[in-house]
């Protein structure tokens, strides 16, 4: 009776290949369009084997992911070396205040917007695909600060967020930014964040001029100063 019951499991084992072979069974392929999901301040914009989604907090649905700055997911993270001269107060893509990181820290991460103005809507047109926009009136809560004696304690960021999402591409757009009660502090946009390490004797930028022609240029590296 052992025995019987050990085989049992090995034969339907090799039967499930055999079954998915004989049926032609292939992966299902990646769904494409673009979907709003308001419930959760969200848009997700889908073509082949990419996506790109955008999210939003408002008065019904919540922040915490944090708010004084906006960060990249930990799997994006691991591209660069936050280990070794990053600076948190610096997200690249992210429109963030000045503040030192001590001064960006908050004793409550789970906040609502004053605003329900974030969300997005999807369109169906001639296309075989759908495309959509998003767009998000940020009008920063009353945060309590980590820093007992905060300079700057009735600090806020103000900005408009508008995507709009068209094929395969996406326009982003950030207006309206101001900062209030924070003489001195301004609204920083970090592209990227990256370093050249030591020994590398150039990088390579390449970017879409005004111009017809794309170019390539080239820069001087400079080395980084040594740890004393």
């Amino acid at each position: 009776m052992h025995g019987q019951l050990l085989a049992a499991p090995n034969t339907c084992h090799q039967g499930v290949p055999g079954k998915v072979k004989s049926n032609a069974t292939s992966s299902e392929s990646s769904p494409e369009g673009h979907w709003s999901k308001n419930f959760a301040a969200l848009s997700v914009h889908r073509r082949k084997d990419w996506a790109v989604t955008v999210k939003g907090f408002n008065k019904f649905v919540w922040d915490f992911e944090g708010a004084t700055k906006t960060a990249n997911s930990e799997e994006a993270l691991t591209a660069h070396d936050v280990n070794n001269g990053w600076d948190w107060t610096k997200i690249p893509g992210a429109t963030t205040m000045s503040l030192t990181l001590q001064q960006a820290r908050l004793k409550k991460a789970r906040t609502f917007s004053p605003l329900s103005s974030a969300g997005g809507v999807t369109y169906h047109g001639p296309e075989p695909l759908s495309s959509g926009v998003f767009g998000m009136d940020f009008h920063q809560p009353k945060y309590q600060f980590f820093e007992k004696n905060h300079r700057y304690p009735n600090i806020k960021l103000h900005f408009k967020k508008s995507v709009f999402f068209y094929q395969n591409v996406l326009v982003c757009l950030g207006s309206n930014i101001r900062i209030e009660s924070g003489s001195g502090i301004k609204a920083q946009t970090t592209l990227f964040q990256d370093k050249l390490v030591r020994g590398a004797s150039s990088f390579l930028l390449k970017w879409t001029a005004l111009e017809k022609d794309t170019f390539i240029s080239f820069f001087p590296s400079l080395k980084p100063p040594r740890a004393k």
